[in-house]
């Protein structure tokens, strides 16, 4: 299940972070600013501000009723009508499809919902889940961008991976993430 972060959830987010610190650092940059659950509050706050003016969509995975990874768009560009999703799980819940599901999730919203003409994802070659997980989701690897990211002591390449909408299945037309309530509570 998706849904959006609370600032409750700050505590639970942060002992995940903390517990898999060193399997998230092999690719994901930001794990020094994460020194605390205060931290994680900060970083909800700004998701949920970003989430309420519409410039990206940050939800957490959440896998029987507890926070067990992050995704969302990282932007949304609507002048160019293109989003590039990221996203992150806990180790123990990695190859069950959790991502993989939740990423054609957004995928159908962006397509459906916000009307963009691209999504995209950027993966270092190296990280072979993550490319499965784009190429599960029909998204095709179009370019590669050298020395794209500084991660703690060195570049990483970063190869981009692309979905266009004339692309995306027609069987998924129609299903939503959001309801129409105000809550704006996630479906599964």
């Amino acid at each position: 299940m998706l849904r959006e972060l609370t600032v409750d959830d700050a505590p639970r987010l942060y002992a995940v972070v903390d517990a898999n610190r060193a399997y998230l650092r092999e690719w994901l940059p930001w794990l020094d600013s994460q020194q605390g659950p205060t931290d994680s509050l900060e970083f909800i706050k700004n998701c949920r501000e970003k989430n309420k003016q519409g410039a990206g969509l940050t939800l957490g995975i959440a896998h029987q009723g507890e926070i067990v990874g992050i995704v969302g768009f990282h932007e949304i560009d609507r002048e160019n009508r293109q989003a590039s999703i990221g996203y992150w799980i806990s180790a123990s819940h990695q190859g069950k499809g959790l991502v993989t599901k939740s990423c054609k999730q957004l995928i159908d919203y962006a397509v459906h919902d916000l009307k963009l003409e691209k999504v995209t994802m950027r993966i270092a070659p190296g990280n072979i889940p993550s490319g499965r997980v784009a190429e599960r989701c029909g998204l095709k690897p179009e370019e590669t961008i050298r020395q794209a990211e500084w991660l703690y002591d060195h570049y990483v390449d970063l190869v981009i991976y692309s979905m266009y909408a004339k692309d995306w299945p027609a069987r998924r037309a129609g299903k939503k993430i959001y309801s129409d309530s105000k809550k704006k509570e996630l479906l599964t």
